[in-house]
């Protein structure tokens, strides 16, 4: 049978070096006014639902504030480009985006080589099964998917229905390796040998396939259907060696994802450093997770750093809050009087707000907000400092790190200490 690679070249993403800083949000574009360097991208499973990506799909990703969004810089922007865009650049360079392995080997540190758009998208790392997806929408993609260059003369919507079988699947098991979590992960060479039964009468089968992706039907039934269109009716094969590949596909994915239900991850070790009682506190590096940092020129304006599974909530509230004592909220009374706000998830900007209501808070008031509590890291006696968020047209200013100071958070214990966001 052929494979793959006699239909298509496969290809890693484009390595931008920093997936969090060049891939953003609508929300992020928005606020320092990047909309002729945003181009639409996919990059992350979750955002393909089926097997066609279409421009809706990617409007729909636009709208939940996903990152859909990629960044291409020409190599003058950091010095022609508008003032938001600038300074994106400049914070990227405080951040030490520039510093990164991949970045720091580029002339210009922010512009990324090898922009190309593919025909078709193959997802890296899967779950219950890999996915060939047609690129509809021309969206690129990032290193965590690969990129599908379908051949000339080649169907492209046959090429993709051809991928949703039995055979194809249990290949992708047996080519593929498992991770932790039990995922499925394949790299090019990988998906290049996996067989194909192309056919171009199956690409009267992609809409449909689609369609039941979509609906969330299980993968089995949809194998029901394609396995005796595409293998057994076009492809020749018996009943007998359907049902095998069958069961070779499910031995393998079975024990994969029951090997990764078994696995128990270590809890993350954090090391706290202490400062003695009376010293100033100072900044581990910019941006520290858990902490936040306030302008020395302008008390109205913080920078704020949350966590993977609170950025959702932030973005979707419009709240911020952030865990302290009584006495660390007498210490820096300057925390009520803020007005606007940068919020950071480790080498990525979350958004940049104006702040239209400063309020303390307990424990019981973010759980009726519906905020994702961390028990083990939030003490239930914990007040909290709120911020309520607008959007704001105003550009976030450039970040220079000689105008922040670490107010509190992981790199500084003062007494009790502070409280982990």
């Amino acid at each position: 049978m052929p494979t793959i690679s006699d239909f298509a070249d496969v290809e890693v993403g484009i390595t931008t070096g920093a997936n969090g800083y060049f891939t953003v949000p609508q929300s992020v574009v928005r606020s320092y006014q990047m909309e002729q360097y945003a181009y639409p991208m996919v990059g992350r499973s979750v955002q393909v639902s089926s097997c066609i990506f279409t421009k809706q799909d990617w409007k729909n990703n636009q709208t939940n504030d996903a990152k859909s969004n990629l960044l291409i810089f020409p190599p003058k922007a950091r010095e022609e480009a508008n003032e938001g865009t600038r300074n994106y650049i400049l914070n990227g360079e405080i951040l030490e985006i520039n510093k990164g392995y991949k970045t720091r080997i580029r002339d210009y540190w922010y512009v990324i080589p090898s922009i190309k758009i593919s025909d078709a998208l193959m997802v890296r790392r899967n779950n219950l099964f890999p996915k060939l997806v047609l690129n509809k929408a021309k969206a690129y993609t990032t290193d965590t998917m690969h990129r599908v260059f379908i051949h000339p003369n080649v169907n492209e919507l046959a090429f993709v229905a051809s991928f949703y079988n039995s055979v194809s699947l249990a290949f992708s098991e047996i080519l593929g390796r498992s991770y932790g979590g039990g995922v499925l992960e394949l790299m090019p060479g990988e998906a290049a040998n996996i067989p194909l039964p192309y056919h171009t009468a199956n690409a009267d089968l992609l809409d449909k396939v689609d369609s039941m992706l979509r609906c969330g039907m299980d993968i089995e039934k949809i194998l029901d259907y394609t396995d005796d269109v595409i293998l057994r009716q076009r492809a020749g094969y018996s009943t007998r060696q359907i049902q095998t590949a069958r069961d070779i596909w499910k031995k393998l994915s079975s024990r994969r994802l029951e090997r990764g239900h078994s696995e128990i991850k270590p809890k993350k070790k954090i090391k706290v450093y202490t400062i003695p009682e009376g010293q100033v506190g100072y900044q581990l590096s910019l941006f520290e997770p858990n902490a936040i940092y306030k302008c020395k020129n302008d008390n109205s304006l913080l920078v704020a750093t949350c966590r993977q599974g609170t950025k959702e909530w932030i973005t979707s509230h419009y709240l911020y809050n952030y865990p302290m004592t009584e006495q660390e909220l007498a210490a820096h009374p300057e925390l009520l009087e803020v007005r606007h706000l940068i919020i950071v998830h480790k080498k990525s900007f979350v958004g940049y707000y104006r702040v239209s209501k400063a309020f303390k808070a307990d424990k019981s008031w973010l759980r009726d907000h519906d905020y994702p509590i961390k028990s083990s890291r939030q003490k239930s006696l914990a007040t909290y400092i709120v911020y309520s968020l607008e959007p704001t047209d105003t550009i976030p200013p450039a970040i220079n790190t000689k105008d922040w100071s670490l107010v509190i958070g992981k790199g500084v214990k003062m007494n009790d200490g502070p409280t982990s966001a």
